[in-house]
């Protein structure tokens, strides 16, 4: 009995630790890596929600000494989230998006981050060159910026949790898996262990898939972001699909552990009657 009660103290522990090295290191991989966040780039730049968030940011800089009317700021605004489409802005804004997850999670200082506007002025001018001739011409007669920047001071400093990511995770992994090879060796039948596993591990997926969900439905959209909110919401879906993602591979995997340390439990008892037949005759 006491043998089973360690056990079972072991093998929920591990499991825990392993669950939790297992979420640090995504964590470490899909959210505080800036590459990672330039391959997310283009297609948070395609979210409508973030073109409808940018365009009036960008005109509000690039725009604020012309005397525009109502509609030919819609136009603008039209033109602008267009533009935004185009390949080379897509290669600035990944820079760009890079440099605020870098400010976030390496350099610990909220810094000025700001887009180039070479590509953008470019781009706007032979859309908005189509749409309205007379306003092009405006447009083309102003001076920007060399970047439109944009304050993050509102974003969070996470420099100090990125540090001691790598090494917490490596940590929680060895420790975890430590305690579970413990566990099947202090339990006196391993087969009930590894089932054990599987069915701790089943569950804790479901929590990542519950976590994923109130993430995604509640915490995300009430966060104070600021002007980042649209920026924020895209994102964060991105992210956490591959959350869910490798959920539902550890589901997987750990039904399937689960499933053979059940059948390698069962069948002897399946097959036990046979063999005593089979005994019985051929005695």
């Amino acid at each position: 009995m006491i043998r089973r009660l360690l056990a079972a103290a072991l093998l929920f522990l591990g499991a825990a630790i392993a669950n939790v090295g297992i979420l640090a290191w995504w964590f470490d991989r899909e959210v505080t890596d800036p590459e990672r966040v330039r391959e997310m780039a283009a297609a948070v730049l395609r979210s409508p929600e973030i073109r409808e968030e940018l365009a009036p940011m960008l005109l509000e800089q690039a725009t604020a000494d012309l005397q525009l009317s109502e509609a030919d700021v819609t136009a603008l605004t039209d033109v602008v989230e267009s533009t935004l489409l185009d390949p080379a802005y897509i290669t600035n804004y990944a820079d760009t998006l890079e440099d605020i997850y870098r400010s976030i999670f390496e350099t610990g200082e909220p810094a000025g981050i700001g887009f180039e506007t070479d590509e953008l002025e470019q781009g706007l001018l032979d859309k908005l060159a189509v749409v309205d001739p007379r306003l092009a011409e405006a447009v083309a007669n102003i001076d920007l910026p060399a970047t439109i920047d944009f304050d993050i001071d509102s974003l969070p400093d996470l420099a100090a949790l990125e540090d001691g990511l790598g090494t917490g995770w490596r940590i929680a992994l060895w420790a975890g898996g430590a305690l579970l090879v413990a566990g099947i060796v202090v339990h006196p039948r391993s087969a009930v262990a590894l089932r054990r596993i599987g069915i701790l591990f089943l569950a804790f997926a479901g929590l990542q898939a519950l976590a994923v969900w109130l993430i995604t439905e509640w915490a995300a959209p009430n966060l104070p972001l600021g002007d980042f909110d649209a920026l924020t919401a895209a994102t964060a879906g991105i992210v956490l699909a591959s959350l869910t993602a490798q959920a539902i591979v550890q589901a997987v995997a750990a039904g399937i552990v689960a499933s053979v340390a059940h059948l390698a439990i069962w069948v002897p008892r399946l097959v036990a009657p046979f063999r005593a037949v089979t005994a019985t005759m051929g005695g």
